[in-house]
């Protein structure tokens, strides 16, 4: 049987950091000041591999801030209530879950951020699984993740399309001989999937 994975960020999720800021009213000093947290990647990404916690990885970014605290915390801690669902590819989703095809997710979180948004959205329950890098230690685009999916759900790399938006992720799970759709913002998911062999 055909599967479809699906990354979520700026997949099935949108969110836009300087938007959001603007968004709660934040003055351009502070909204430059807490812009600060695009530079604390080390952080974001042991939250991800779920080697820290929220409430650790608030503690470091409050570090970095050197007059805004009270923002900076309120913006962190609520960030995920803010983000969108992407209604073209929840679509696309509903349509091949209709269709027949298995489908699955695969993405990078921190577990409190993950489920809010598991919570919010209701196409998550269209899923057959999914694996989440907080879960399993492990983060795209590394291939540990991939086979971590491939192998949990028996799915065939020939048999099995991933679509995300970063060309890293797609470039991994490539070699590993997933079929592939490098999501941007004029793609046509019903026409190249089709393309692909995974029409709807």
């Amino acid at each position: 049987m055909k599967a479809i994975i699906f990354d979520i960020g700026s997949v099935l999720v949108s969110f836009n950091y300087p938007d959001f800021l603007k968004h709660l009213g934040y003055s351009e000093a502070v909204q430059k000041e807490l812009d600060v947290i695009k530079e604390g990647g080390p952080f974001w990404q042991k939250m991800d591999r779920g080697l820290m916690t929220e409430e650790e990885g608030l503690k470091i970014y409050l570090d970095m801030i050197p007059t805004y605290k009270k923002e900076a915390e309120y913006a962190f801690t609520h960030m995920a209530y803010y983000m969108e669902e992407i209604t073209p590819t929840s679509r696309f989703l509903r349509a091949a879950k209709a269709k027949g095809y298995q489908v699955y997710y695969l993405s990078n979180y921190s577990h409190r951020n993950w489920e809010i948004i598991f919570e919010r959205f209701d196409f998550f329950r269209l899923f057959d699984g999914g694996v989440v890098s907080y879960q399993v230690h492990q983060v795209k685009p590394d291939a540990e993740i991939y086979q971590t999916l491939l192998g949990k759900y028996g799915l065939a790399p020939e048999n099995t399309l991933f679509i995300d938006d970063r060309e890293n992720n797609i470039r991994a799970a490539e070699k590993l001989g997933i079929h592939t759709l490098w999501l941007k913002p004029d793609t046509d998911l019903f026409a190249e999937t089709a393309e692909l062999g995974f029409g709807v």
